[in-house]
């Protein structure tokens, strides 16, 4: 059986594939109800479904390459912040860029991912 911090590694790994794969089942599996995002120009969803209404059209993430990260733990939340380097297509262009990502996880009989921030650098 996986302690906490196993079962949160293997969650961050599904997460990274579910974005990929755009694949919202996982994400709504692994996702709190009142889950948070805000992106890179301050733009705040309130849950996956409107993440999901207003930018799925917009973004296509092809990949997802983690170059540094950090795991801090606080009784039952983890804070994870990374620098990841993102490709795709951003309103039909290719991009490719570096962010400063930090997602907050809870635990209450198993983890659930409660906000991302993105950030551009």
């Amino acid at each position: 059986m996986l302690d906490d911090q196993q079962e949160l590694e293997l969650l961050e790994k599904k997460l990274k594939e579910a974005i990929v794969q755009n694949d919202l089942k996982t994400l709504k599996k692994i996702t709190h109800p009142d889950f948070i995002y805000t992106d890179e120009f301050g733009t705040k969803y309130k849950c996956l479904a409107e993440l999901q209404a207003k930018s799925s059209h917009v973004i296509f993430l092809e990949s997802i390459s983690v170059t540094k990260r950090e795991v801090s733990y606080f009784d039952n939340v983890a804070i994870i912040n990374c620098h990841e380097i993102r490709t795709g297509t951003l309103h039909g262009e290719p991009f490719q860029a570096t962010y400063f990502v930090s997602r907050v996880w809870k635990m209450n009989k198993r983890w659930c991912l409660l906000s991302v921030t993105l950030v551009k650098l």
